[in-house]
């Protein structure tokens, strides 16, 4: 059961409109409040880096482009978020990088990663301490699952996918 599906470059009001949806949607599946609350969490953090990456690179990107893509499935108590966006060439690698590390960790190990970047934003005085994925990964107990598409030999489609039990 698809919840929901979005297409497009996002916007500030998009991202708003698509929790609104999603909140609508889990009143009708009779999803309990805390449980949808934990989601929108996820849609927040996905979206909002989506936004945010999208548009320090938008001016360069091709026409011919296909345009980010977020979508959230119901199947047998479990949720797939799944987001895809470009991504430049060039910071793929340190992406692979950072996911394969998180994944890579246990409950407590993330816990402790997370604290410890937070602190390092302060110190560091970062605007943005990073701590995006690892924030997924804390939330949902399950791995990351990330692939690539090649379209120019500068971008690539980034896939996100997350699950979420409800069990």
């Amino acid at each position: 059961d698809t919840i929901l599906n979005y297409t497009g470059f996002l916007t500030h009001n998009d991202i708003t409109s698509i929790i609104n949806n999603f909140m609508d949607k889990a009143k009708s599946l009779d999803i309990s409040s805390s449980f949808a609350r934990k989601i929108v969490v996820l849609i927040i953090e996905i979206l909002e880096n989506n936004f945010y990456y999208t548009k320090s690179i938008r001016k360069e990107l091709p026409e011919q482009i296909d345009e980010p893509f977020f979508s959230i499935v119901y199947d047998k108590n479990k949720f797939i978020i799944t987001s895809v966006n470009p991504i430049r060439l060039e910071d793929v690698e340190a992406l692979k990088q950072r996911i394969d590390e998180i994944n890579k960790c246990d409950t407590e190990f993330l816990k402790e990663l997370y604290l410890k970047k937070l602190i390092e934003s302060v110190s560091n005085n970062k605007s943005s301490p990073g701590v995006g994925l690892i924030r997924l990964a804390k939330i949902t107990k399950n791995k990351i699952n990330c692939s690539f598409n090649q379209f120019d030999n500068k971008f690539l489609n980034y896939r996100l996918e997350i699950i979420v039990n409800s069990k």
